[in-house]
């Protein structure tokens, strides 16, 4: 069933003529069943599809769509019904398409509860949990959350959960569970599970596993047997008996109640980390046998140059791991290297980190992927732990602007040549494709294997170990798009041609295009660091020597992080630049000093030929004269005309983003889109003015746009809503996201980051900048014109990110009543209604307050 013939694409497409005028008879045969789930389980099957005659002709209900009528005349209901096809529906990307029914169905009078869940469904998937549980939260009938438990849970655990526990108890002894899908059931328990709900977890895995459950994929039941080893009774909760030794030192594995690694890649990296113990010859390790009989065998291979000669001792090993340590039973006073990706969460809840509080964590190649696991605890962890060696720059910059004392390691597997000795002549000759599309004649290889994740720890160790094998005995040159294909190989002496996807990736900062000089460094600086503190550790040192120790070896590269974030961008705006850009776009005959409101209203291609209709609600609403600053770029001359004829108290400036395509600066920036530059250079542009009112085409004016202007800053340069949509509310992700627009250009990829995360404390919400008010006054006081204008000529940015990277958490918060979206929530009288983020109301959707866009 495609999106247009679904049930919510049939509302959607009502967006015209309202549903309670084009489908007002079939409404009112939905209607009654969308008010009330009772007699679900008797109504009858029920096509999504209608005839078509339902879709294209105002023939009365009865005629136009029997399936309705006969669902509802016995007591029956299309919720279920509804439900399935909006989660079909959101499944396929149209989220969106799902909201706009939402909002029809609601005007059309259908129950709240119900149109509470369909927009808790959607906004999971646009804005996230927090937009989401704003809807669930006000579900009090069980009935309607029984229909969407996966997506309401989701929302709730993440949002409120002592509340999700509560509700989830109270349906469990009400056996709604009985109803729902193996998936859902699946879900639910591993969510209860993250939140240490474990009576109720175990309560719907054990009815996963049973006979009476719903039909499922051995996937599914798979995911439910594994579930089960991770309670604290489960095989993987068993205590860790640790023979005595001298240290005990923990070795990264990579399983969790979630995610877990069939990446060879990963265990690469362990190996590697194993490398910097075993070349320390005296020393003898016990523990698990197949991992002590691993630790011999390759401490055996130990290049002679690589050996150390150190003092005698007995170390622990335990397997330790990385995204779950927290359910382990960690020996006290483990220490353990910390490298690699972190973190993955747990099914979508929370982060396992910090560590088991018995971990010491020496942090050295580590990486952070998500910002959003740098919760405050996991702040004051790695502050507490540092220095941390970080794999990338990218994260080095991440780390400082939260406080941690941060400096570039590199990857860990640039070492794991270590235990790789070579008795006689390099032969390699053969040429691999490691995950790249072969080119010529070689054997084409797979990081990835399916076998792995069943496989024990040691023979996960040991499939790494043959793989790196091969690439010091047998192959010479490799293709490859793996991170840890290409620095491991290289490691062992091969010629390697690295063809990531994305060369600007945040994973690669100072790994890639190095030479060899500069490949060596980073070996030898890891080899070096962790060299100063083993014989501490296994002499059993105090702790507070080791991370001394540790802080001191890592010293000059502290300083080295120091020069890189103080780096400046390639091209800096200066204030002649703005000068003169201003000059060439300001029009002429415009006053400095005036008693209007001044508006810039951002417009595209496609919503320009529709300004008028917003001039005639700025028109409207707002008191005084008002004086409006558009760009006549894609405006249709029609348009022109119309928008100058509105009203005498409306004066129109015309800009032309076209006058700035000349300067040196412009031609030297193909890349640049000159609407963005134009709207940084606002506050110089218009000279004299106090404050101004950014509006983007897709909205619609209903109150006094001179009270919103003086509202109060204090002394901010701006008040901006907050950013609701999904991935796009922290500034740190968001600007992490744009770095990896830079493709080919790495090198201009770090400079970004360098120059935007030291310019911020760690984190700040990102604000959405279609609608703020801006003082002009602190604005040209600060040089924001500037300071925007030189990320745009450098960085892969939009007006508003700059603006954003800017200003980050320097701003006052403008009250959702001048900036309303369906995202927001509830308001029935907004002061400006926003479409930036749903339907737009020129197009065939429906949404709240469109239908009085187009009587305008």
């Amino acid at each position: 069933m495609t999106n247009r013939d679904s049930l919510a694409g049939r509302v959607l497409r009502t967006g015209k003529r309202h549903l309670k005028t084009t489908l007002k008879p079939a409404a009112r045969a939905i209607l009654p069943a969308v008010s009330n789930v009772a007699g679900a389980s008797q109504a009858p099957a029920v096509p999504l599809t209608a005839p078509e005659a339902w879709a294209k002709t105002k023939q009365p209900a009865a005629a136009a769509s029997p399936s309705l009528i006969t669902a509802v005349s016995g007591g029956g209901t299309l919720v279920p019904e509804f439900i399935g096809d909006a989660r079909q529906n959101i499944a396929a990307g149209s989220a969106q398409l799902v909201l706009a029914a939402s909002y029809s169905l609601r005007d059309a009078g259908a129950s709240h509860e119900f149109v509470h869940a369909l927009q808790g469904m959607a906004l999971l998937e646009i804005s996230g949990p927090e937009m989401a549980w704003g809807q669930f939260e006000q579900l009090g009938d069980d009935r309607i959350i029984t229909l969407c438990p996966d997506e309401y849970f989701a929302a709730a655990f993440s949002q409120a959960p002592e509340t999700a526990a509560k509700v989830l108890d109270r349906l469990l002894a009400d056996e709604a569970h009985l109803e729902w899908t193996a998936l859902a059931v699946l879900h639910v328990a591993q969510k209860a599970f993250a939140r240490g709900e474990l009576d109720s977890a175990r309560t719907l895995t054990a009815f996963g596993l049973s006979d009476a459950a719903p039909s499922h994929t051995g996937h599914v039941r798979r995911e439910f047997e594994r579930l089960q080893t991770w309670f604290p009774e489960g095989a993987r909760r068993q205590p860790i008996q640790v023979p005595a030794a001298d240290a005990t030192f923990g070795v990264l594995s990579y399983q969790q109640p979630d995610a877990w690694s069939r990446n060879v890649g990963d265990y690469i990296q362990t190996l590697a980390s194993m490398g910097h113990l075993v070349r320390h010859a005296n020393l003898k390790f016990v523990g698990d046998p197949a991992l002590v009989g691993f630790l011999k065998d390759i401490q055996s291979q130990v290049k002679d140059e690589r050996r150390i000669d150190g003092p005698a001792a007995t170390v622990a090993v335990v397997e330790t791991h990385r995204d779950s340590s927290p359910l382990q039973d960690i020996p006290k006073n483990t220490w353990m290297l910390a490298f690699g990706w972190y973190m993955h969460h747990t099914f979508g809840q929370h982060f396992n980190f910090p560590f088991h509080p018995n971990i010491r964590p020496i942090f050295v190649s580590f990486h952070v992927n998500k910002p959003a696991m740098l919760t405050p605890e996991a702040i004051a962890y790695l502050k507490e732990h540092g220095p941390v060696g970080c794999r990338d720059w990218q994260t080095v910059a991440l780390l400082r602007a939260a406080g941690i004392p941060a400096f570039f390691s590199g990857c860990i597997t640039t070492t794991v040549d270590t235990v790789f000795r070579r008795d006689g002549r390099d032969e390699r000759s053969k040429t691999a494709f490691v995950d790249a599309p072969q080119t010529g004649p070689g054997d084409i290889l797979l990081q990835t294997q399916k076998g792995m994740r069943e496989m024990p720890f040691a023979k996960k160790l040991e499939t790494a170990r043959t793989w790196i094998k091969g690439y010091h005995t047998d192959y010479k040159n490799i293709s490859t798009s793996r991170l840890h294909c290409f620095l491991p190989a290289r490691s062992v002496g091969c010629e390697v041609d690295f063809m990531p996807k994305n060369r600007s990736d945040v994973r690669f900062g100072g790994l890639i295009d190095t030479s060899q000089a500069e490949f060596d460094a980073i070996r030898t600086g890891i080899l070096d660091k962790v060299a100063a503190i083993i014989p501490l550790i296994t002499s059993g040192a105090a702790k507070e020597d080791v991370y001394r120790t540790w802080a001191e070896v890592c010293a000059p590269a502290m300083a080295e992080a120091d020069k890189f974030l103080a780096q400046a961008p390639e091209t800096e705006v200066k204030d002649d630049d703005v000068a003169r850009l201003v000059a060439a776009a300001a029009p002429t005959g415009v006053p400095a000093q005036h008693d209007a409101t001044d508006v810039v209203l951002d417009h595209g291609k496609a919503s320009a030929p529709h300004l008028p209709k917003l001039l005639h609600s700025v028109v409207e609403h707002t008191e005084g004269k008002v004086r409006v600053w558009i760009m006549e770029d894609d405006v249709p001359a029609a348009t022109r005309a119309e928008a100058e004829a509105i009203d005498p108290r409306l004066e129109v400036v015309w800009l032309s983003a076209k006058a700035l395509r000349d300067d040196h600066l412009i031609r030297e920036n193909s890349s640049l889109k000159h609407r963005e530059l134009l709207l940084a250079l606002v506050p110089e542009l218009l000279a004299g003015a106090k404050r101004a009112v950014f509006l983007n085409a897709a909205t619609l004016v209903r109150g006094d746009l001179a009270k919103m202007a003086a509202l109060p800053l204090k002394d901010r340069p701006l008040a901006a809503r907050d950013e609701h949509r999904k991935g796009r509310q922290s500034g740190f992700a968001l600007l992490r996201s744009i770095s990896g627009r830079h493709g080919q250009n790495h090198r201009k990829a770090m400079e970004m980051v360098a120059v935007t995360h030291a310019a911020h404390q760690f984190d700040f919400r990102v604000f959405d900048a279609s609608v703020f008010v801006l003082d002009l006054e602190v604005a040209r006081k600060s040089g924001l014109a500037r300071r925007v204008a030189t990320l745009l000529l450098n960085y892969e940015m939009d007006f508003g990110e700059a603006l954003n990277a800017v200003v980050g958490a320097d701003r006052a918060v403008l009250p959702d009543d001048w900036n309303h979206s369906a995202l927001i929530g509830e308001n029935q009288d907004p002061s400006i209604v926003n479409w930036r983020d749903t339907e737009k109301p020129w197009g065939n959707g429906y949404g709240p307050f469109i239908r009085d866009w187009r009587s305008l």
